[in-house]
């Protein structure tokens, strides 16, 4: 009689680290995604992002509403401000107050 021997397959254990992402870097990495053209499953391969991670935040975020879908990126840093006069009647002088919401406030003048 043979004795059947088996053999046992050890895989080494993942070492590979989880990374924690805050909900505005799900945004930006969904927001990524759209604009990739690529399948999830591509996607997450290409950037090495867990697909049920991707896939549990793109669900998430979808459930809190269209405010919290839309990518902050797209927001823009700076507003433009048109003068309320016309610049033939304002003066060469000006004054400029910032009141910050942590209580700062920038003054610029000009003599």
């Amino acid at each position: 009689m043979r004795n059947k021997i088996s053999t046992q397959v050890l895989t080494p254990p993942n070492t590979a680290r989880k990374i924690k992402r805050t909900p505005e870097q799900w945004k930006a990495i969904i927001s990524e995604y759209e604009s990739s053209g690529l399948t999830q499953r591509d996607f997450c391969l290409q950037q090495g992002v867990a697909y049920s991670s991707f896939t549990y935040w793109l669900k998430k975020l979808k459930e809190m509403g269209p405010a919290s879908y839309v990518d902050a990126v797209s927001t823009p840093l700076f507003v433009g401000i048109e003068p309320s006069r016309s610049p033939s009647t304002a003066s060469n002088n000006w004054d400029v107050e910032l009141a910050f919401a942590n209580g700062m406030v920038l003054r610029l003048r000009q003599p």
